[in-house]
């Protein structure tokens, strides 16, 4: 929980909402050590921005918005493509930790209903294909079995050949083609700005918009990418991506060389 200024009463803010920023302050206290660093978290009836950054000349506004939220905006896909891309990332994933692990021979297909991807059951297909992939590892070949049953939709995993080490994904429903994923996220993450930019600008001061990355939508070449291809609006100093255990990583823009954490008050002996 954070707390106010001295005296103040303390702000609850959402969970997410303090991870983050706790991650971005870490950041800033990690990259410039010298320099202490605070944050204030805002009310609810005085958002936004979610917290302010106390610095000096003057503060600047950090704003939290979950990327994930953003794709199913009232519980509908809003980009096919961005979901698609979250799906390819985490089967490499696997497919990685699987090789490290040297608990893989053969090579796998797994099938996915297009309508049945998102994050809610991760862990369960996780372990689904752990599984199959352990006790299969020795055949030529497997009968296809259902992976996080019970989850909406229907994933699916056969072992096809014993040669090579690979884990395919295939979905079903209307193809996407290689460049498209890393496009629409892309054009999901400049309408954030945009969208924040439209409500932040009113306050008429600099802010910082720190994008919450839960499920790994993409790999951090892709975030790169991402980040050089953004146009900033005028008064947004940075945009950040926080994932993992607290990582962070700037897309686009800086904090300015005049931009200070406040002074510290002498203390009295």
């Amino acid at each position: 929980m954070f707390h106010g200024s001295e005296g103040s009463t303390t702000v609850r803010k959402r969970d997410d909402e303090e991870w983050a920023c706790q991650a971005f302050l870490d950041f800033l206290r990690n990259s410039y050590p010298a320099l202490p660093f605070t944050c204030r978290p805002v009310p609810p009836e005085e958002e936004p921005p979610d917290f302010w950054l106390e610095t000096h000349p003057e503060d600047i506004a950090l704003e939290v918005t979950s990327v994930w939220e953003q794709v199913l905006v009232g519980g509908r896909q809003q980009s096919t493509a961005t979901l698609e891309c979250w799906a390819y990332r985490l089967i490499k994933e696997i497919e990685e930790n699987l090789i490290k692990e040297a608990a893989f021979e053969g090579k796998y297909l797994i099938e996915a209903e297009l309508a049945a991807l998102g994050p809610e059951g991760e862990e369960h297909l996780r372990n689904d294909i752990a599984d199959y992939v352990s006790k299969t590892s020795h055949a030529r070949s497997a009968d296809t079995e259902i992976l996080a049953e019970g989850w909406p939709g229907h994933w699916s995993i056969r072992k096809y050949s014993p040669d090579g080490r690979s884990l395919q994904l295939a979905i079903q429903g209307e193809a996407v083609w290689e460049g498209e994923t890393a496009n629409a996220l892309l054009d999901l993450v400049s309408k954030i700005v945009l969208g924040k930019d439209a409500k932040l600008s009113k306050r008429g001061c600099p802010y910082i918009l720190l994008l919450l990355d839960q499920y790994h939508l993409a790999d951090e070449d892709t975030w790169e990418s991402i980040g050089r291809q953004l146009e900033l609006p005028e008064n947004c100093w940075m945009v950040a991506r926080i994932w993992d255990d607290k990582r962070v990583q700037v897309l686009a823009g800086e904090l300015p060389d005049t931009c200070q954490p406040l002074p510290i008050s002498p203390v009295e002996s």
